[in-house]
């Protein structure tokens, strides 16, 4: 970590094995979406926009026609008919005509194949974000992204870096459930709740430089990861653990 002053002002607390997001409810079966799927979007990007509009995930592995329950951490990649582009991705949590009706769960993915780098830089998100199980095989850009509410890359793999450079999420960041990185940056990230990693694998860098994260729970705990990531820093991070209402 260079250029880091010896005192920094910053809260880091990392709570593990909490989530308090309530359960989703899935939509009924005759709901359909008002808003039809763009004519240029591939077969499988249509099945993702008709079930995230309702209220519903889009999970590839229940589908037996894009091959069932599929696991990238053990198969170390998805079939070309998981392929979700990213102009796609772009498209339906920004465009004002496709956020404005996502229904209350948010945009859920499950099993999707991103073979490009999914880029958010500073965009501004209105609804939950949610990749499971999914392969990004040339990582992510969330760097000064903002959210009112929850992202999640949970049981993942995510190939180069996963860059979350001043992100500002004012809810809960879940990069857990076994999921494996390359690279993380969370320089200067803002976390209004948790930050969950438990269970991941890192294999290169960890950068933590001043990432403030606040966090209300009873039983507050570090992983491995995270201590290793906190030693490795000296004395340019200095971690406070802070309960809401004390």
């Amino acid at each position: 970590m260079r250029g880091c002053p010896p005192i920094l002002f910053l809260v880091i607390l990392i709570c593990l094995g909490l989530n308090d997001e309530k359960p989703v409810q899935s939509a009924p079966a005759t709901a359909r979406c008002p808003l039809p799927p763009d004519e240029s979007w591939t077969s499988q990007e249509k099945f993702v926009w008709e079930r995230v509009c309702i209220g519903k995930e889009a999970d590839f592995n229940k589908e037996a026609a894009y091959g069932g329950e599929l696991d990238p951490l053990k198969l170390g990649t998805l079939p070309e008919d998981r392929i979700l582009r990213r102009a796609f991705l772009d498209k339906i949590p920004l465009d004002e005509r496709h956020r404005s009706i996502i229904a209350r769960p948010g945009v859920r993915i499950f099993g999707a194949r991103f073979p490009g780098k999914i880029d958010l830089r500073n965009a501004t998100l209105q609804n939950e974000l949610w990749l499971e199980g999914c392969l990004l095989e040339r990582g992510a850009d969330l760097s000064w992204l903002k959210s009112t509410q929850p992202i999640g890359i949970r049981g993942s793999k995510v190939g180069d870096t996963l860059n979350m450079y001043s992100l500002q999420v004012d809810s809960n960041v879940f990069l857990d459930d076994n999921s494996e990185f390359e690279d993380v940056t969370l320089v200067g990230a803002t976390i209004g709740h948790t930050l969950d990693m438990s269970g991941s694998k890192v294999s290169g860098k960890i950068d933590l430089d001043s990432l403030r994260v606040i966090c209300s729970c009873a039983t507050p705990s570090l992983t491995k990861l995270f201590w290793k990531a906190l030693k490795s820093a000296g004395n340019s991070i200095s971690l406070v653990r802070r309960f809401m209402g004390m």
